[in-house]
């Protein structure tokens, strides 16, 4: 299962990124905790190329395909920030805070859609695959360690793939990522600008052992 439109990337480098990514804006709050509102700038952008209704003044400024100019991208990103998704530093943001702002930005654009915060991990790869079957990206929360919520010992890994062999990149916790496709036991994930991909029986492990269903789970986006 995978969306069905070309994901939304950013020129300025070497090659367009895959999304966008929070270390190309010169802010160094969002730098260290913009995942968050990168994803959902991310989303947003996916929308207004994708659902009828779903363009707005916020969006307009970016072209209608191809890669978005890291500027203009960035632009978006501040003023999203500004006014529906605020970055506490050094702690960023949860995902109840990025679903309030989601849902204020779907009002003012009279949008009809509606954002939620799954709170069960249960059913949590069939809500994935439901999702992209309807053509919404999925934002993913793989949360902090609990109860030592500030500790690093446990993360997530972020694989990349070559050919049918995947090899670990990077860890990580307090992260959000987005969700574009399911490919059998593992997740393709945008992160940092770059196409990454989740193993589910990892991220399952994780967030039943080291983490809670609130904290690592996802946001879910339904018509109204």
């Amino acid at each position: 299962m995978k969306l069905k439109n070309e994901y939304p990337s950013v020129s300025g480098g070497a090659r367009p990124s895959y999304g966008g990514s929070q270390m190309l804006s010169p802010r160094k709050k969002l730098q260290r905790c913009g995942c968050g509102p990168v994803a959902v700038a991310d989303l947003i952008i996916y929308l207004s190329r994708s659902r009828p209704g779903c363009d707005t003044p916020l969006t307009k400024t970016l072209p209608a395909f191809g890669p978005a100019e890291r500027s203009a991208y960035n632009d978006l990103l501040n003023k999203l920030c500004r006014r529906y998704t605020p970055v506490l530093y050094p702690t960023g943001t949860n995902g109840v805070f990025l679903t309030w702002g989601l849902n204020a930005y779907f009002r003012k654009n009279r949008i009809s859609l509606r954002a939620s915060w799954c709170w069960s991990g249960k059913k949590l790869m069939q809500r994935i695959s439901d999702m992209l079957a309807a053509d919404f990206p999925v934002i993913l929360a793989i949360g902090p360690n609990f109860p030592l919520m500030y500790s690093g010992r446990h993360k997530v890994a972020l694989y990349i793939r070559s050919g049918d062999r995947f090899f670990p990149k990077a860890k990580v916790n307090s992260h959000y990522v987005t969700v574009t496709a399911l490919e059998g036991e593992w997740m393709k994930v945008a992160s940092w600008g770059t196409e990454f991909y989740i193993n589910v029986r990892e991220f399952e492990t994780y967030a039943r052992k080291y983490s809670i269903p609130l904290l690592s789970n996802i946001m879910i986006i339904r018509s109204k």
